[in-house]
């Protein structure tokens, strides 16, 4: 580093021996830095969530999950196929279950013996003598009264029943489905789906 003086007397450092034959100071060829306003260089802070979009609160989780389910939609029954027959479970009184064929050309549902004695509607003062025809021919058999019957979320009260052992069937199945409880709905069985679907039928 060189040290001379400018005609002013100025003090000029300078690391190239050139300038000290016409000491002077050089031009600076720095540009000056702009004085940037300080809004636009703060960043944005950044937001969680895009702005159309909101935290769904509590209350509308349980309006969505509580809903109430429409008392006119279908209600679709899966069915099992046995032999040539539709079975379908049903749910007696709120209390037994039993495997019954579902039979749209049966006037009443029919329930076996033993399922009458586990319900105790067998040997009743309720209990009637009905002759109905079956494809033996005629017989008697004790008729009573379920209070309810559900299949899935389909359910029917007050529904007759006849008391009578089927012949020649699968020990599994209990009874008939008949139109007693099927009365109650518009029914639609889709064979090729395995599946009775029941619309409940408006209020007369």
């Amino acid at each position: 580093m060189y040290r001379c003086h400018d005609h002013s007397g100025t003090t000029v450092l300078t690391d190239n021996p050139a300038q000290l034959q016409d000491c002077s100071q050089l031009e600076s060829s720095i540009l000056p830095v702009p004085n940037i306003p300080q809004s636009t260089v703060e960043l944005a802070a950044p937001t969680a969530f895009p702005q159309s979009y909101s935290e769904p609160s509590e209350t509308s989780i349980s309006q969505t999950t509580n809903q109430e389910p429409d008392p006119h939609a279908d209600i679709i029954i899966p069915l099992k196929k046995i032999g040539g027959s539709f079975v379908v479970q049903a749910t007696l009184n709120k209390e037994r279950t039993a495997h019954l064929i579902v039979d749209t050309g049966a006037s009443l549902t029919v329930l076996s013996t033993r399922i009458a004695i586990d319900l105790g509607i067998l040997g009743t003062t309720d209990t009637e003598l009905l002759t109905v025809n079956t494809a033996g021919g005629s017989v008697q058999v004790n008729m009573n009264y379920l209070s309810s019957l559900n299949i899935g979320n389909a359910r029917a009260e007050n529904i007759a029943v006849a008391i009578h052992d089927l012949p020649d069937i699968p020990e599994q199945i209990e009874g008939l489905l008949g139109m007693s409880f099927l009365k109650h709905f518009l029914i639609t069985l889709d064979a090729e789906h395995a599946r009775l679907v029941l619309r409940p039928k408006p209020s007369s």
